[in-house]
């Protein structure tokens, strides 16, 4: 894998990462954060371990959780023009 397709990989695996702790701070399970966005637990598995998802969803999993979606890009690492060419 090129090191730009890594660093992007790496956040979204922060992204999910993130997604997961603010689901479980919400005592909410993977079924419900999928029913409510309209994703299987699979698919909501497959998010929290880092695949890489729309900015649609990324709207609809802050909306659902009722935070912004700034709070869910926390400590994502910032990248350069030079990290993803």
């Amino acid at each position: 894998m090129k090191t730009s397709q890594r660093k992007i990989k790496d956040c979204f695996k922060v992204l999910g990462k993130n997604i997961s702790h603010v689901r479980k701070a919400k005592k909410m399970t993977l079924e419900q954060l999928g029913f409510d966005i309209g994703m299987d637990k699979s698919a909501m598995h497959h998010i929290e371990n880092g695949k890489p998802i729309t900015l649609t969803t990324l709207i609809k999993i802050a909306a659902v959780l009722e935070i912004n979606t700034t709070t869910l890009l926390k400590n994502i690492p910032r990248l350069t023009k030079n990290d993803i060419l």
